[in-house]
């Protein structure tokens, strides 16, 4: 609620319009369930590397327009934390912009997204079973180790000491991606086509590609 105790409006423009927060309308139930938040991102709510800066001008917010959002964000967090846990700096609090921090909260928690689909799909288990492992993503870089699946599939295979290929779309930062431990890091789409043409082709364009690198593929292994 706003000083006159009317409710703010529910925009991010709104946060900055708080003045107190009332929790007695909270769900009683939640303190009886077990809440679990999946994410691939260990953001803190606000800042630089916080929920606005860093994924807003992903979702169309203009640059300019960052620094009055993440200030209301900044005072709606304050607010909160004049009765509950500071919680605005735990991995992933900025997660899909501020849910994370929404479901600590709530009392609850949150876990890699990679985790739990690793584990509900035996993935460790397949691994250490197979002779390579190959992965694919629309694009890799090196912002690929900060979270992403294929990273999280790499650390795996390194247990177990499996050699690991990837097929993309688009591939920058070869160096850094073989410096990780990638074997090799391929992008399927040529140089000169398209985008609308190469969402129409992926298919053809990575079966074609790992046609033409099978043979390296196997003298890997």
């Amino acid at each position: 609620m706003n000083q006159q105790h009317q409710p703010v409006p529910l925009t991010m423009q709104g946060l900055k319009d708080v003045f107190e927060i009332d929790w007695s309308h909270l769900d009683a139930r939640l303190k009886h369930i077990e809440l679990i938040g999946v994410c691939d991102v260990s953001n803190p709510l606000c800042g630089h590397q916080g929920a606005t800066y860093v994924y807003g001008p992903q979702k169309g917010l203009p640059l300019d327009k960052c620094e009055i959002i993440d200030q209301s964000m900044q005072h709606y967090a304050s607010i909160v934390e004049t009765t509950q846990p500071c919680l605005q700096y735990v991995p992933g609090a900025g997660a899909a912009g501020g849910l994370g921090y929404a479901l600590l909260l709530c009392q609850g928690h949150l876990q890699r997204g990679f985790d739990v689909v690793s584990r509900i799909s035996q993935l460790e288990n397949a691994i250490s079973t197979c002779d390579c492992v190959i992965v694919g993503e629309g694009k890799m870089d090196y912002q690929t180790q900060f979270g992403k699946t294929p990273y999280g599939v790499l650390q795996l295979a390194q247990k177990y000491h499996k050699p690991v290929y990837a097929f993309c779309g688009k591939v920058e930062d070869l160096e850094v991606l073989k410096a990780l431990g990638f074997q090799n890091v391929w992008a399927i789409t040529p140089k000169t086509m398209p985008l609308c043409e190469a969402l129409e082709k992926g298919k053809e364009n990575l079966k074609q590609s790992v046609l033409k690198h099978m043979e390296d593929m196997i003298h890997g292994i």
